[in-house]
């Protein structure tokens, strides 16, 4: 993945952004998924963590996939492990700082508008999320702007009130540098990531 020559110039780019996390996201790839449980590496300890991708049919252009990430976690030392939804928060404080505790991937028959990607970084313990969404427009079928959200997950080893033990966390916003109909496209051309499943 070649992260920084695809979104901003450099010297734009690390005025906003983390170099270690634009490194990271430079050396990462998808987490390939499928219906149902899939095991996953999420936190990069070895402790048990799975994905789980369900589709939402609606019988018509507008069904979507929708994912939810767990880990198996003890709340307490020596407590019994039991398994921790990981869910991603926005950031912004200002407005309510929203969390999610799933995340979609949807569009209609023409191209998708969101769409997500669970990373994997050679040089980073834990995963990282990407979700990019494009403005509707006139039509499902347009060509609009594209935003890429890049959350890192955090652990909250202190047990802080109002956030779980684990947790994505928003970490920079950046718009594609074309206009897309298919965030999809948008994933490949400007990330070079490829799709979650087959």
């Amino acid at each position: 993945m070649k992260f920084r020559s695809s979104i901003l110039p450099l010297a734009l780019f690390l005025i906003t952004a983390d170099t270690a996390f634009c490194a990271d996201l430079d050396s990462s790839s998808v987490v390939r998924l499928k219906f149902g449980p899939t095991t996953i590496d999420l936190t990069g300890d070895g402790r048990p963590a799975m994905a789980v991708l369900g589709h939402r049919e609606n019988f018509n252009a507008h069904s979507f996939d929708v994912l939810t990430l767990y880990v198996q976690a003890s709340l307490q030392a020596g407590g019994k492990p039991t398994w921790q939804i990981v869910p991603a928060f926005d950031g912004d404080k200002q407005h309510g700082d929203k969390e999610w505790l799933t995340i979609t991937a949807s569009g209609g028959a023409d191209c998708m508008l969101h769409d997500f990607r669970v990373l994997k970084s050679k040089g980073r313990k834990g995963a990282m999320l990407v979700i990019a969404d494009r403005a509707l427009g006139e039509s499902y079928a347009d060509k609009t702007s594209v935003t890429f959200k890049f959350y890192e997950l955090i652990a909250n080893q202190e047990r802080l009130p109002g956030r779980p033990l684990y947790f994505f966390e928003l970490k920079m916003t950046e718009s594609a540098r074309q206009i897309y109909c298919d965030v999809g496209e948008a994933f490949s051309k400007e990330l070079q990531l490829g799709p979650y499943r087959d």
